[in-house]
């Protein structure tokens, strides 16, 4: 019992150290990146409600420098390109691609920009033969000017979409802190924005209140699987005679730890913290970080007593349950500034589970057979 308590204390001494090392500075100059979204349409076609849900619950003095509004010049030889990190061009679908529209389309699939064309309907004005009916007309009348072989983002909104009015007045609520609430126009708007951008997502979560459950969720969702194959592949020292063990215990801990204390980081950036605070940011990492550390720490003791060969498919599923864990009890605190209930753990638990068991199992179980 004494070996073991010391050998605790020496784990959580490590623990402490690696998160007193953690210097995140590269997530830092990714959270401040400067992001500019452009929304463009002929004069006719309204644009306030897809603008207004782009920046719903950000602050109103930084409206205009986060989504900027234009209106295209009906003369096609004045039509000029707009500067942004991802240009949406808004489109007539009972009209489709007009002269101008054409002209700028041109234009910017020239410059290789990263372009959201956006077809929407009118409550005002349908007629029984729209010149673009549906998503797939939308996405054949776009590949028709520049081929099917050219990557483009196509979204298709009906009148019925309306911006999240009720989201830009609210806090991300809720133990779940979800994004049910949202339309499923919303979010596949949000959702295509944020795929054009890989490399400015979390400038954009940080800037746009209502893109930020979609990058915690994909964040969280990345850096628990990273930490499940890295569990899965640490694994397989043990088989080495002698330093195999100690191998594969140290590489794990160092990489999951630091690997979950960089998610936690991500995600206090994302939802506006003070990023240069970092002594702040430690000593409120430490309980969500070290929570999921001692959970992780027990299970995988208990995961200790099985042969290697069956040891590797649970060890992943603690790897990636606790990271996921940790990720979603950030998001919640960041999001709220409350710490999740019993309940809301639970249901957190149980979320890891069902996702672990629909990456991972059936792979981790041919595995273990051969």
């Amino acid at each position: 019992m004494a070996s073991l308590g010391g050998r605790n204390m020496r784990l959580f001494s490590d623990f402490w150290k690696v998160l007193r090392e953690f210097n995140p500075e590269e997530i830092s100059r990714e959270a401040q990146q400067p992001i500019k979204l452009v929304v463009i349409s002929s004069p006719e076609t309204d644009k306030t409600s897809l603008v207004r849900s782009l920046v719903a619950g950000a602050p109103l003095a930084l409206h205009p420098s986060l989504v900027q509004s234009l209106n295209l010049p009906a003369d096609p030889n004045q039509v000029q390109p707009p500067v942004g990190d991802v240009v949406i061009h808004i489109l007539n679908a009972t009209v489709g691609f007009t002269p101008a529209d054409r002209r700028l389309a041109v234009l910017l699939y020239g410059q290789s920009r990263p372009v959201l064309y956006v077809f929407q309907t009118s409550a005002s004005s349908t007629p029984a033969h729209p010149s673009v009916p549906s998503a797939a007309a939308a996405r054949a009348l776009v590949a028709e000017l520049f081929g099917h072989h050219a990557p483009q983002a196509v979204l298709y909104l009906d009148h019925s979409f309306r911006a999240a009015h009720d989201f830009a007045n609210s806090r991300e609520l809720g133990d779940r802190e979800d994004i049910a609430h949202e339309s499923a126009e919303h979010q596949a708007l949000l959702r295509t924005i944020l795929d054009l951008v890989p490399q400015k997502q979390l400038a954009l979560g940080r800037s746009l209140p209502a893109a930020r459950p979609h990058v915690a969720n994909s964040a969280i969702l990345q850096t628990s699987i990273a930490n499940a194959q890295f569990a899965l592949l640490s694994s397989l020292p043990a088989n080495l005679p002698i330093v195999g063990g100690v191998i594969g215990s140290s590489a794990d801990f160092v990489v999951l730890t630091k690997n979950q204390a960089l998610l936690v980081y991500r995600l206090a950036a994302l939802y506006g913290r003070d990023h240069t605070a970092k002594m702040r940011l430690l000593a409120e990492m430490a309980p969500v970080v070290g929570a999921g550390f001692l959970w992780r720490t027990l299970a995988r003791t208990i995961v200790g007593f099985l042969p290697t060969a069956m040891a590797a498919v649970p060890k992943t599923a603690v790897a990636f349950v606790g990271t996921y864990v940790i990720g979603r009890c950030a998001q919640f605190y960041y999001a709220t500034g409350r710490r999740p209930s019993q309940a809301a753990l639970r249901a957190y638990s149980a979320e890891g589970t069902d996702l672990w068991a629909e990456l991972f199992r059936p792979a981790a179980g041919d595995d273990s057979e051969r």
